[in-house]
């Protein structure tokens, strides 16, 4: 086992020793499963939930978890076209290679419209949370203190956590609704440039509303972003980091990468000598996957099961940095083992972190366990290293 550990962030000399979750053998596993109560809940709940074997063109549907409409299609199936294509006797011989690319494109475009339609809706079903808030770290940061509180009360008078009444799909729909101002400029985009649109999608992704984004330019922002550190050595970073102790440039990078901040809004930033700005933005980032992260581990716990869908998945792999740059997500998630794969990933990092803690079943509010805003474990996947397809034998 590996020691990882943190200073508190109101009190240095106390400190909480974390353990890297272990599966280099079945038994190391089986070791950190009694080490850590939380992933031992996490992998019986894995076991007993049944392999999705779908196609994403027909996600998981869940009321409360999932949002697809608001996520981009993670690949395009153009092989499955050009085989149709091929197999269609109406199709002349030396029509087939046109007619592949024309169908593929009608497909694309299809794609297209139907996550504009996708992004209004959003829009109109999240008024009312926005009538209330009107911001959406306003609700971050009101949804982080009604954990804290609910932490309190569970743990004063010993009872079982409160449920909130915010669901996971409600809390991604609204972070996600200011995609819906990028639909004007993206439809005139659309209207002239038509089949080239795709292209520019990756060339400049970031004009694109986040549901439109092409499988290729969801790989080119994944592959940038990946193995952004903020604090070192996972192994050593061993005490408590305020987000306004992170490098600038580090916190530039890993901000543009995820679209919390554009690339011209931290050179302006920087510019005007406001680095404040920039790790404001880091701090509520963290305090979203905190609340993310907790509507979620409720859920699964809740549910008795995981039920996330193919998007939903790599979209939380990809805000987490649970993945390698060489690793292309889209392609990936279609593949019964690779989609386990990302969910012990998951899983892992949400065990790290939650291990004895309230939410666990354990007796520590989380910011007891690990200080309040503490950039130390924003990216830290909860192992040494990722699992790969190659481990599942490992940790069944």
């Amino acid at each position: 086992m590996v020691p990882f550990t943190v200073v508190r962030a109101y009190s240095v000399s106390q400190q909480a020793t974390r353990r890297l979750i272990n599966f280099e053998t079945s038994d190391l596993f089986a070791q950190s499963c009694r080490d850590n109560e939380c992933l031992s809940q996490l992998a019986n709940i894995i076991r007993k939930t049944q392999s999705d074997k779908i196609s994403d063109l027909k996600p998981l549907k869940s009321s409360t978890i999932n949002s697809d409409r608001s996520l981009p299609i993670p690949v395009f199936p153009r092989q499955e076209i050009f085989d149709q294509v091929d197999q269609d006797v109406a199709v002349q011989q030396w029509r087939k290679f046109p007619t592949k690319w024309f169908r593929f494109g009608k497909f694309v475009i299809k794609n297209y419209t139907s996550s504009l339609r996708n992004m209004w809706g959003l829009f109109k079903d999240t008024r009312v949370i926005h009538k209330e808030y009107r911001d959406f770290n306003k609700l971050v940061m009101s949804t982080s203190k009604t954990i804290e509180f609910a932490e309190i009360e569970a743990k004063v008078t010993k009872s079982p956590l409160k449920s909130l009444q915010l669901t996971r799909i409600q809390f991604q729909e609204y972070r996600r609704r200011g995609e819906f101002y990028k639909v004007p400029s993206f439809l005139l985009i659309l209207l002239l440039f038509e089949e080239f649109t795709p292209a520019l999608c990756y060339v400049f992704p970031s004009l694109v509303p986040w549901n439109c984004l092409t499988p290729s330019a969801y790989k080119k922002l994944s592959s940038k972003g990946a193995n952004v550190n903020l604090h070192g050595d996972l192994t050593k970073s061993n005490e408590y980091l305020s987000p306004y102790n992170v490098p600038i440039d580090k916190a530039v990078e890993f901000l543009a990468n995820k679209r919390v901040l554009s690339r011209w809004q931290t050179v302006f930033y920087r510019i005007a000598g406001n680095n404040d700005k920039i790790y404001e933005a880091l701090a509520q980032y963290n305090q979203y996957l905190l609340v993310d992260d907790w509507l979620l581990l409720t859920h699964i716990f809740e549910a008795g099961t995981i039920d996330l869908s193919n998007r939903e998945l790599i979209n939380a792999i990809f805000e987490r940095q649970l993945y390698n740059a060489s690793e292309d997500l889209g392609t990936m998630i279609v593949n019964e083992q690779s989609r386990k794969t990302f969910l012990y990933r998951l899983m892992f990092y949400l065990a790290f972190r939650y291990n004895s803690t309230l939410r666990a079943g354990g007796d520590k509010q989380f910011t007891e366990a690990w200080g309040v805003n503490n950039i130390a474990i924003l990216n830290i996947p909860g192992t040494s290293r990722f699992l790969e397809p190659r481990d599942l034998d490992k940790v069944k």
